[in-house]
């Protein structure tokens, strides 16, 4: 790496690759090739725009990833070769496949493939899912937009099968070389100026007009003719299909109706006598004459009912004045809420309080609350070993437990500490699918998953059925991830020394 070039933190080049210019993108992925070469290893992995910088000086690659395979950041992911990722496999054709993805989001303004929309209109489902696309191997289609030169440069670089790709960083450059030039021609041709003196809006001009250019069209033909070949027999029909007459019939109008004119008809003149009709003259003077012969109520019933009253009234009076002692005894000493007086009542003196004495009431002694028995939990273990999910169970059995079964976050927590502190970085679990449904060993029913983006696939890139469900260590935490059986039989460098199992022994 020449001294003009050094790598800085604060100069990433980030989303700014968006907005480089053909000869611009070239030139940086020469200088990436060169130091990918010169990194003193065959393979230096970690390239993606997140750990590259670009100043006055051109553009450098910084530093390896020093990482054990399973901790990579989502940046590496996304650049990262397919054998990589499946395997461990480091080698220089996977540096060709990052810088491949390098030239394609800078060929397209930031898109990776099977990206659907911006990058920052793409959720974390479309990314998982663009991903995986493109680690299970689906062809992907170079752009239009890379023009004649570079466009077999990058479908090299981005082939599925490492052996197909460029050996390494080295022959890239060499390929790459001729493409110099092809951006000043593009610009020349529309602008009548290199590249480089081309403003930030002609910029963004040249880059809409290669975007549009049809440059896929003629390997999508094919797709058409089988479309093509109905509409031509209905085109001639076309004109008597949908001729104007049917058109044009709401517009008439309908024929008028001629109806005869109604005579008017004269009713039937009654022929029968006609009906008397009597009025009652003397009515009001009848009903007055009939509510004054009404007989009057006699009040003499109630003067007598008053005058039994009044007597009754005198005669309590009179009992009361001769009855002996006076009425100011009768009133100190009241029978209480008439209630029956009874000769054991003793009338206290004058002298003491009419206030009665209050017993006090006794406090009860408070019953102590029985403190309740604490529920028996189960107890955890896990194993580091390099075995598949259904001898892990067997083993679990064994120990008069079975695999762990994960009911919520805090049991999740317990099991994945254990994980941390036995260095595992995948653990199986009790989760397994049954005729197609995911069930626990327990038959339990539990609501809490903790699925990573994109899992449960159902099925490795093989087309071996995932089954079986363990926890992944990955840099964003623990997830739930479906897998093969034995994976550490199929993908030993990912795996082997890494995988265990947790098992949970259930309170007697």
């Amino acid at each position: 790496m020449s001294k003009e070039r050094k790598f800085s933190a604060g100069q990433l080049l980030g989303e700014g690759i968006r907005r480089l210019g053909r000869e611009e993108l070239i030139a940086l992925a020469l200088e990436i090739c060169a130091d990918a070469a010169d990194c003193g290893a065959e393979f230096h992995g970690n390239i993606h725009p997140g750990n590259i910088s670009r100043g006055e000086g051109g553009a450098a690659l910084g530093p390896r990833a020093d990482h054990e395979p399973g901790d990579w950041s989502t940046d590496e992911l996304e650049y990262m070769a397919p054998e990589l990722f499946w395997n461990g496999t480091a080698t220089a054709a996977a540096d060709v496949y990052s810088i491949g993805l390098l030239l394609f989001a800078g060929v397209t303004g930031g898109l990776l493939p099977f990206f659907k929309r911006a990058p920052e209109n793409m959720t974390n489902e479309m990314r998982a899912s663009a991903l995986r696309r493109r680690m299970n191997g689906d062809e992907i289609n170079i752009p239009a937009a890379a023009g004649e030169k570079l466009g077999p440069v990058m479908a090299k670089c981005l082939r599925f099968e490492a052996t197909e790709r460029y050996a390494d960083t080295k022959e890239l450059a060499e390929a790459l070389r001729p493409c110099v030039g092809e951006g000043d021609a593009k610009a020349m041709e529309m602008f009548g100026k290199p590249e480089r003196e081309l403003s930030e809006v002609e910029r963004m001009m040249a880059g809409i007009l290669a975007r549009l250019e049809p440059g896929e069209e003629p390997p999508e033909e094919p797709e058409t003719p089988a479309s093509a070949e109905p509409p031509v027999p209905p085109e001639p029909p076309e004109p008597p299909a949908a001729p104007e007459p049917p058109a044009e019939e709401p517009k008439r109008r309908r024929p008028k109706v001629e109806l005869p004119p109604v005579q008017p008809v004269e009713p039937p003149k009654p022929t029968g006598p006609r009906p008397e009709y009597k009025v009652d003259r003397d009515f009001e003077e009848r009903a007055i004459q009939e509510r004054e012969s009404k007989p009057k109520k006699s009040r003499k019933p109630v003067l007598i009912v008053l005058a039994i009253c009044a007597v009754i009234v005198i005669a309590a009076l009179a009992v009361s004045f001769f009855l002996p002692g006076d009425g100011a005894e009768q009133e100190s000493t009241p029978p209480e809420s008439g209630a029956p007086v009874t000769d054991n009542v003793v009338v206290p003196p004058a002298s003491a309080s009419a206030e009665p004495e209050t017993t006090p009431t006794p406090t009860p002694t408070p019953t102590p609350t029985p403190s309740p028995t604490p529920t028996p939990e189960s107890t955890y273990e896990v194993t580091l070993s390099n075995v598949s999910w259904e001898q892990a169970e067997a083993l679990c059995e064994s120990k008069g437990g079975h695999l762990a079964v994960i009911s919520d976050a805090d049991e999740l927590a317990k099991v994945t500490k254990l994980a941390e502190d036995a260095g595992a970085t995948f653990v199986w679990i009790g989760l397994r699918r049954v005729n197609g449904e995911l069930s626990w060993v327990t038959g339990e029913s539990v609501d809490y998953y903790a699925w990573g983006p994109g899992e449960p696939s159902v099925k490795d890139t093989d087309g071996t059925a995932e089954d079986y469900v363990l926890l992944w260590h990955t840099s964003t935490g623990w997830i739930y991830n479906d897998c093969r059986n034995d994976p550490a039989s199929a993908y030993p460098s990912a795996y082997s020394g890494k995988i265990a199992y947790a098992c949970e022994i259930d309170p007697e």
